[in-house]
């Protein structure tokens, strides 16, 4: 007794690995039976992250780890890689799911020295290449004093999820469309 029945109304609801559900809008949508497409809302970055070894030996770092924010799900995230001087690796490959409708994502380093512990570099933005290449800072290699001690400061600040969506907004011109 429909009018159309060729035509029908729906509404998207995402339910992805780890049961986390997503409903990016709640209103309903016109849709006809010719086919409907549907993305979801997060889509997979991969990356890669590189070390010159030899490098971070010489300059006492024993690990060097990425830390990066983006959003997933309209909400700031965070991600850690590692790499541990030992392993002899000085490569990892990896992925992030980011939000569909973002094109970079907000990273820094953190270099494990093995006197002054966690030595972090300030927040940078990037545009979604893939590619990391963790080069030991200028004033970490000629060990400037007051270069290091900004950074062992850095080091020590853990922020809350406010904060973190902080670091986020800094970015917001790089990361979002």
């Amino acid at each position: 007794q429909d009018e159309d029945p060729d035509v029908y109304e729906y509404r998207t609801q995402y339910s992805l690995r780890g049961g986390r559900t997503f409903v990016p809008d709640t209103s309903w949508t016109r849709g006809s039976w010719q086919g409907l497409t549907l993305a979801p809302p997060i889509t997979p970055t991969p990356l890669r992250l590189e070390a010159d070894l030899p490098q971070l030996k010489d300059n006492g770092i024993r690990n060097v780890s990425i830390q990066l924010r983006y959003y997933k799900f309209g909400e700031p995230t965070e991600t850690n890689f590692n790499l541990n001087v030992s392993q002899n690796i000085g490569y990892l490959e990896d992925k992030i799911y980011m939000d569909r409708n973002t094109r970079g994502y907000a990273y820094r380093y953190v270099f494990f020295h093995e006197e002054h512990g966690p030595l972090a570099t300030p927040w940078e933005g990037k545009i979604n290449t893939g590619y990391l290449f963790a080069v030991v800072p200028e004033e970490l290699r000629d060990r400037r004093k007051e270069a290091i001690e900004d950074m062992v400061e850095l080091g020590k600040i853990v922020l809350d999820d406010e904060e973190a969506a902080g670091v986020l907004d800094q970015f917001k011109d790089i990361i979002l469309e």
